[in-house]
C-alpha cells in the first residue's frame, strides 16, 4: 500500500489535511490526525472551560472492555448530545458508564451528512477564555472526541509544563473504531480497483465570527 499525506496551509487562516491511498492486495485501512488541542495556548491548564459542538445525531457505543458493541445510537437524551455548544466541565466529571470505561470523553460521533464526497461541518471548538475558535469539516464518516484521558503527567511540553487529563482534546477524524468487525459500519477495506481520498480541515478564527 502506498500513503500519501499532503498539507495545505490557507491565507484564510485554514490548515487542509489530504490523504490518498492504493494498494496492490485487497487491505483494510484505518488512519487518522491525533493532535491535541488547547485553544488557550500550550501549556494553559484544562480545557474544561471550553465549549465543545459536535455536527452528529448518533454515536457508537462501547462496552465495557472499550470496544464498539456495533450499535449506532442516537445522542439525543444521552451526555454525548454536543449538537449545541456544550462547556466542557458540565460532562467531564459525568458518572455515566461510557465516561467511567473510558475516565472522561473518549467517543466516536456518526457525524451528519453524505460522507467521502466533499467536506462537511464536523465540530466548533471554542474557547472564552482566549475568544479563539476552531472549525473542523471533513469528508470522513466519524469522529472521535478524546479528552487526553491517558495523559498522567508523564509528558513535559515546550512550557515546561507536564501534560494531565483534559490538557488537551482530540478530534480525531476517520472511519469508525473496530469497523472491520461491524458489517453495518462504513467499511474500511480497500482493493486495488479502489482509490482512498480524505480530506480534513481546520480553520482556525475566533468566537465573534460564530
Amino acid at each position: 500500500m502506498t500513503i500519501e499525506t499532503t498539507y495545505f496551509l490557507g491565507i484564510d487562516n485554514s490548515f487542509r489535511l489530504e490523504y490518498g491511498a492504493t494498494t496492490d492486495k485487497k487491505t483494510p485501512l484505518s488512519i487518522t490526525n491525533h493532535t491535541y488541542w488547547n485553544l488557550n495556548g500550550e501549556g494553559s491548564g484544562s480545557i474544561a472551560p471550553e465549549t465543545l459542538q459536535v455536527f452528529a445525531d448518533r454515536y457508537t457505543p462501547t462496552d465495557v472492555s472499550l470496544i464498539p458493541t456495533g450499535h449506532v445510537l442516537p445522542v439525543e437524551g444521552t451526555i454525548f448530545d454536543y449538537r449545541q455548544p456544550i462547556l466542557l466541565s458540565a460532562r467531564l466529571n459525568s458518572s455515566d458508564p461510557q465516561m467511567l470505561w473510558h475516565r472522561g470523553l473518549d467517543e466516536n460521533f456518526v457525524l451528519n451528512g453524505a460522507y467521502g464526497e466533499k467536506p462537511r461541518p464536523a465540530a466548533i471548538l471554542a474557547d472564552p477564555r482566549s475568544g479563539r475558535a476552531l472549525r473542523i469539516s471533513t469528508t470522513e464518516p466519524g469522529m472521535i472526541a478524546y479528552t487526553g484521558n491517558s495523559l498522567d503527567g508523564a509528558f513535559v511540553g515546550p512550557s515546561e509544563k507536564t501534560y494531565r487529563q483534559t490538557n488537551g482534546i482530540a478530534l480525531e477524524t476517520g472511519a469508525f473504531p473496530d469497523a472491520l468487525h461491524h458489517p453495518n459500519f462504513p467499511s474500511i477495506i480497500l482493493t486495488p480497483a479502489d482509490g482512498y481520498h480524505s480530506t480534513t480541515v481546520w480553520d482556525f478564527g475566533t468566537i465573534e465570527k460564530q
